[in-house]
C-alpha cells in the first residue's frame, strides 16, 4: 500500500477564518472553516 492510500488529514482552524480547496480529479468543493468546533475530515481514498 502506497503512502497516500493510507494517508488520513483532519483539519481544524483555532482562529480567524480558512477555505480548503478538496478535489479528487473529477469534483472539487470550497469547504469554509470559520468557527473552531468546525473541523474537516478528509478520508483516505478520495
Amino acid at each position: 500500500m502506497k503512502l497516500e492510500e493510507q494517508m488520513q488529514i483532519v483539519l481544524i482552524n483555532v482562529c480567524g477564518t480558512s477555505k480548503v480547496k478538496v478535489d479528487n480529479g473529477i469534483e472539487s468543493c470550497v469547504v469554509e472553516l470559520n468557527k473552531p468546533r468546525m473541523g474537516l475530515y478528509i478520508k483516505n481514498n478520495i
